[in-house]
């Protein structure tokens, strides 16, 4: 899909989406992270609204508490999901979820194959409300305050409710300028993340892309056998995301073996703890290019430590802060030290707004927030 492509069918989905919401709605996205749901998020916010993030993997209690706590309007998702030729349904957990007005995508092929409560619209028939336009791909961006919210995302809820976080206009700038920084992404790169919309790094995949000039790689299957492997060498994938179990998946089964993946330049990795071993394993297979470990947070719109080109690296180990991360080493009464001293390793964010700002100190024994800005 080239850009022009992209962006048509972005604005064709913003001139559906006025049809139906007014501006600032939340909308809720519960799907794979195909190009249709690239381009329902797209869309969504260069028309003034709020992406609400929840991962299709979610069971529908799960899914009924986000869609609660963000006040969602209504829900883009799928009539079922497809892995390996078998079909799990989707939207049958997203109505049971919450009674909310769902936009439903097929699959496969052009027709859901689910029948609709009265109050949802299959995908075919949401696109339709804008035949009427002379220009149906034609969309003036509506334009916002840098503090003006975007996307809700949620942390994992481990110690109850999932907390709300807000992503700004500022967000997109500040994952992006960690992409750039610490694992060069430019523009020439192709640029492959299995992930989800539903998690950080679906967010911060399309933006690290598109903000680049980077091409944004999808592949739809299962990351942990040989057909994403193929994917990966077929699609020439300069920089692969991984997760370390992914990782070890693919040296346990041996499934990426006579795969050519001597284009990739460099791996990211996250989400665990890597193992030396696998890493190493990993690394030999692109003639031992350099692993970037990133470590961060949904309420960062980011990392807070990583590697980068710029020094040598370690597998499992990270290098340096990031670019646009602070540590400073705090004192028993919270004041920062002016000398050099052992203490107690804080890391403030530059986020000055997100849902649960205050909630952030009762979670984390220890926090506080110092001159709008939270330390932890």
């Amino acid at each position: 899909m080239t850009l022009k492509q992209l962006r048509e069918q972005v604005m064709m989905v913003a001139n559906a989406l006025d049809n139906m919401f007014s501006k600032g709605d939340a909308i809720a996205i519960d799907m794979p992270m195909t190009v249709t749901a690239v381009v329902i998020y797209l869309a969504i916010v260069l028309a003034g609204y709020v992406v609400v993030s929840i991962a299709d993997s979610f069971a529908a209690q799960e899914i009924a508490v986000r869609l609660r706590v963000s006040n969602a309007r209504a829900i883009f998702t799928q009539d079922s999901v497809v892995r390996g030729g078998r079909r799990f349904p989707l939207y049958s957990r997203v109505i049971e979820a919450a009674p909310l007005k769902a936009i439903v995508i097929p699959a496969t092929g052009e027709d859901v194959q689910v029948q609709l409560r009265n109050q949802d619209l299959s995908w075919k028939y949401f696109l339709a409300g804008v035949s009427h336009l002379p220009r149906p791909n034609c969309y003036f961006p509506v334009y916002q305050s840098i503090e003006s919210v975007t996307n809700i995302l949620f942390s994992s809820g481990t110690t109850g409710d999932p907390k709300a976080i807000s992503w700004t206009h500022l967000s997109p700038i500040r994952c992006t300028a960690d992409s750039w920084a610490h694992l060069d992404i430019q523009s020439g790169d192709v640029f492959c993340y299995p992930t989800n919309l539903g998690w950080v790094m679906g967010p911060v995949l399309l933006y690290s892309c598109f903000l680049t000039g980077a091409t944004l790689a999808l592949y739809h299957g299962s990351p942990l056998d040989h057909g994403f492997g193929k994917f990966v060498q077929d699609a020439g994938v300069t920089v692969l995301g991984t997760v370390p179990s992914l990782v070890k998946t693919w040296k346990s089964t041996g499934c990426m073996k006579g795969l050519d993946w001597t284009r990739i330049r460099m791996f990211a990795s996250t989400g665990e703890a890597s193992n030396v071993d696998d890493d190493l394993w990993l690394s030999s297979r692109v003639y031992y290019k350099p692993i970037i470990e990133c470590c961060g947070g949904t309420e960062l719109s980011s990392s807070y430590i990583m590697g980068n080109l710029l020094q040598p690296q370690a597998f499992g180990a990270f290098s340096s802060a990031t670019m646009s991360t602070g540590f400073v080493i705090l004192d028993e009464d919270g004041h920062p030290y002016v000398r050099k001293l052992y203490g107690i390793l804080n890391i403030f964010s530059l986020l000055r707004t997100h849902m649960f700002f205050e909630s952030f100190v009762i979670l984390i024994p220890g926090c506080s927030i110092h001159n709008e800005k939270i330390f932890f």
